[in-house]
């Protein structure tokens, strides 16, 4: 199988993309291609307007490697359009299939309803907090998200705290910003002992 439903959500294998995205570009695929046609990861991003081929807005950054996995083999036509308000992205949104959003785009009723040919959308994150599920489930658009997008980089910054408190980083930053620096007194704790 090439995904399946998770304590999160929606898990898909990690096939040589990103593995914080490979769900969402799995979903975007199933949705879109299908099953018949087999996953490939060549082709580049493609010119907007190619007849045929459902259209793909990025709302918000997202990496390039995320847009080179939506885009490969050409059965996608992923355009960026980052920044739009809400009244640019409900004149933006009718010729688009899909939406890809982070945090800082609100998908509202307004969008929703202006999207005819809309049918995902998919969060590039933790949680669909900024998404109006109910509306979208009423137009029966599907919304998705990246539960584990981000659980390396929090694991990495809990970890960075822990070590900053071990070895008073940050008494030791404000003793120097403040002109002084008592070496001794921020000797802290080695991790090694």
């Amino acid at each position: 199988a090439l995904c399946g439903w998770g304590a999160g959500g929606w898990r898909g294998v990690d096939w040589g993309g990103d593995p914080r995205l490979s769900g969402l570009v799995l979903w975007v695929w199933i949705v879109f291609i299908g099953p018949s046609r087999p996953l490939r990861h060549m082709g580049s991003l493609r010119p907007i307007g190619r007849m045929g081929v459902p259209k793909i807005l990025v709302a918000d950054s997202i990496t390039h490697r995320g847009l080179h996995e939506l885009a490969a083999g050409g059965a996608l036509d992923v355009i960026v359009r980052t920044g739009q308000s809400e009244a640019e992205l409900v004149q933006l949104i009718p010729e688009f299939s899909a939406i890809v959003v982070r945090s800082q785009t609100k998908v509202t009723v307004p969008i929703l309803q202006a999207g005819t040919r809309l049918r995902v959308v998919g969060r590039a994150g933790v949680g669909v907090d900024n998404v109006d599920v109910e509306a979208a489930t009423r137009r029966g658009v599907i919304v998705m998200h990246t539960p584990g997008g981000n659980t390396i980089s929090t694991a990495e910054h809990a970890f960075s705290l822990l070590v900053s408190v071990a070895r008073k980083i940050p008494q030791a930053n404000a003793n120097l910003q403040a002109g002084k620096w008592d070496r001794k007194q921020f000797e802290g704790t080695e991790l090694y002992n």
